[in-house]
């Protein structure tokens, strides 16, 4: 099934989970992998991994800002997983004990969020922010 819902797909969790939060918070860097900056000559930004309670996060490290690059939620414990069960409840309610798979896109097509539902419930969520 695919919907869309330019809130769900372009702020899937409300105030996104930030590296330096998710670090404090127990998480690790499992990961870093340096990337040429396409934009700025001579300039090389990390692709940092990032665990956390068992949800994974990659995010684009610039000397300005971290931008998330996509993420795999399947522990909604943590604060960022309870706002993104909230705001993808409000968005699609599958019928009781249905198994489905939902992509929730943006009406520009650049912002994806990938649910997945067992039994009715929420299992797996990925998270693509400008997908390519």
């Amino acid at each position: 099934m695919r919907l869309t819902n330019d809130s769900v797909a372009g702020q899937p969790f409300g105030q996104e989970p930030t590296v330096r939060e998710l670090l404090g918070e127990g998480g690790r860097v499992v990961a870093r992998r340096p990337c040429r900056n396409l934009y700025e000559a001579n300039q090389v930004d990390t692709l940092l991994l990032v665990r956390h309670q068992g949800n994974l996060f990659e995010f684009y490290r610039a000397p300005e800002k971290d931008l998330l690059r996509d993420a795999v939620v399947t522990n909604f414990q943590p604060a960022y997983g309870r706002r993104l069960r909230r705001r993808l409840a409000a968005a699609h309610q599958p019928g009781p004990g249905a198994t489905a798979n939902v992509r929730i896109g943006d009406t520009e097509r650049t912002n994806y969020v990938s649910v997945v539902y067992q039994r009715g419930q929420l299992s797996a969520v990925h998270v693509e922010p400008y997908a390519e």
